[in-house]
């Protein structure tokens, strides 16, 4: 609630309304972060475990992480685009004669 003092030194009261769909974009948003949080640290969070798991030293798991991670999560966010992105209808323009632009 605000409160807004005039010149004449009365104070007057007012109540700022917040749409509901306000309240639904900020959970909305809020488990966007979450979950993007969540997939860019996975791999990390595991990387332990898969060392160990697949028996590899210092230098694999670096490579694992360092080139194997980003291709990975590449292609999910590809995936996810081309399922819920706002072009999901939307087909790749072509060039002359049918070849891709």
């Amino acid at each position: 609630m605000a409160t807004v003092v005039e010149s004449g030194g009365a104070a007057e009261s007012r109540s700022a309304a917040i749409p509901k769909g306000a309240y639904y974009a900020l959970i909305v948003l809020a488990l966007a972060n979450v979950l993007n949080y969540l997939d860019r640290q996975i791999v990390s969070i595991l990387a332990q475990s898969i060392k160990a798991d697949l028996k590899l030293d210092d230098a694999d798991l670096g490579f694992l992480l360092g080139t194997i991670k980003p291709a990975i999560e590449r292609e999910v966010h590809k995936e996810f685009d081309k399922r819920f992105g706002k072009h999901a209808e939307h087909k790749e323009p072509k060039g002359p004669k049918g070849h891709k632009a």
